[in-house]
């Protein structure tokens, strides 16, 4: 395609800006005297900065606007209108042409001409890519759509980043049985487009194996036995599995055992299926770079339990798992005590509980004296905190515990609040080797009497930052 062809296709020519270039002030074309290079350079500047927050910038207002926010790729169009001298210049800078964020309900552009010519006009230099075809005002056949895919599969070695949400063209993006090997990419996501609820359902669409030794995010809120990925040890990985329907954790276990790496794996809002579920029997996952797990807002993991039982990791930070009939307290308590074996042991730092019911007080003192260097604590609608209180009265379980969070739950008034002036040191000393309690956040709970709050009050004034929130009925 050449130049000049291309522009003209998509309704940019230098004829068309005659007049404007005939009224700018003699001061504004002192940059044509400028080398190419350094003009170049200047350019560069009207690219935004490129952040994980830009990321998030995308997803939300693809999601909530009809009209995308000004990206990236605006920035060549714009300064190649302007003249010949200023296009040359532009076509001779590849860093203008290393985004493609075509998102949104209004383009401007046809993407089946922008991504060919940027792909062309990046030269070899990492490009990012935020792809979103079931949003596009410009509609484009599923076989465009797929001639764009096989383009961009062709350039995969330098892609850094690519967000792609996906909705009806889902199956058959990529070549079938072809292994891409991403060298550069270090972000990666594939989404379904809310339109299409359906495809999550049917889900199990084979994309393809990605090879990606600098990887280092995998986000996905379908099946994710629709993409696999190869990621050596070596690199930390950070996986997000999000409002997922058909979601197993079989399948999750067979990510972790291809990415030992992994770093934080988050896993929301999905419901499991038993299909294909694995022999848990002596299964042994070892993630020894892992920070943080969540588990939350799942529906029947009947092989949570096993799936926990099988995790062994050295630095685990952060725990995060919501109850909702997955399994019986009991058996959560007995998989927390094979996830952290060793007595004081434990690296967790972080523990949040949201909706288990009560459990036998001996298992919660055997499960709180493993975290000896717990330094904050988030509790949610959740049984657990009648024998957590009472546990914690006791210096000999998490003393450095330095936040507590107490969520919609009912609290036993009269023990937090003798659980809290021990943890203050407005009653006893604070042993040497522990810390006091910095803050503590109660926000709608039930259970605390007047007398309750004027003892809270009381240590908010003195020892410790208290915030509440009375339980409206």
């Amino acid at each position: 395609m050449e130049i000049d062809s291309g522009f003209a296709d998509i309704g940019l020519t230098e004829r068309s800006h005659e007049n404007t270039m005939q009224a700018r002030s003699i001061s504004s074309l002192h940059m044509n005297t400028l080398p190419p290079e350094i003009l170049g350079e200047i350019f560069k500047y009207c690219l935004e900065p490129f952040t994980p927050d830009v990321l998030n910038d995308i997803r939300r207002s693809s999601y909530t606007s009809n009209i995308p926010i000004i990206t990236s790729e605006a920035a060549p169009l714009q300064l190649m209108c302007i003249c010949k001298y200023w296009r040359n210049a532009a076509l001779q800078t590849p860093a203008l042409f290393t985004r493609i964020f075509l998102y949104g309900g209004h383009l401007s552009v046809d993407p089946t001409i922008i991504v060919p010519m940027w792909l062309k006009h990046s030269k070899a230099l990492p490009i990012d890519i935020v792809i979103e075809p079931e949003r596009w005002s410009i509609r484009a056949t599923s076989k465009e759509v797929k001639n764009i895919f096989h383009e961009i599969s062709r350039n995969v070695h330098r892609i850094r980043s690519f967000r792609c949400t996906v909705g009806g063209f889902l199956d058959g993006l990529f070549p079938s049985g072809m292994a891409l090997l991403a060298e550069s990419l270090e972000n990666l996501a594939f989404l379904t487009a809310r339109r299409h609820p359906t495809v999550l359902i049917r889900g199990r669409v084979h994309i393809g194996t990605v090879i990606a030794p600098r990887l280092r995010s995998f986000e996905t809120d379908f099946g994710s036995r629709s993409l696999y990925f190869v990621s050596p040890a070596g690199h930390h990985l950070r996986v997000y599995i999000n409002q997922g329907v058909d979601q197993s954790l079989s399948e999750l276990a067979a990510i972790l055992q291809a990415s030992p790496n992994v770093e934080i794996c988050r896993l929301e809002s999905a419901i499991s299926t038993t299909r294909d579920r694995l022999d848990w029997d002596g299964l042994i996952l070892s993630l020894p770079y892992l920070r943080e797990l969540t588990i939350s807002s799942i529906k029947r993991y009947d092989d949570l339990c096993p799936f926990l039982d099988s995790l062994r990791f050295q630095g685990l930070e952060t725990l995060k798992v919501s109850w909702d009939q997955i399994c019986t307290a009991e058996e959560f308590g007995h998989s927390l005590q094979s996830m952290f074996p060793v007595p004081r042991g434990s690296s967790l730092r972080r523990l949040h509980v949201c909706g288990f019911p009560s459990l036998d007080t001996s298992i919660s003192r055997m499960l709180l004296l493993r975290f000896a260097l717990l330094d904050e604590l988030f509790i949610e609608s959740c049984g657990l905190i009648q024998e957590i209180i009472k546990t914690l009265q006791s210096w000999t379980f998490c003393p450095e515990l330095a936040y507590i969070h107490l969520f919609v739950t009912d609290v036993p008034g009269d023990e937090l609040v003798a659980m809290l002036r021990r943890r203050t040191g407005a009653e006893g000393e604070i042993p040497e080797y522990a810390s006091p309690l910095q803050k503590i956040v109660i926000r709608f709970c039930r259970g605390l009497s007047t007398f309750n709050f004027e003892q809270l009050q009381h240590l908010r004034d003195e020892h410790v930052a208290i915030m509440w929130t009375i339980w409206n009925n």
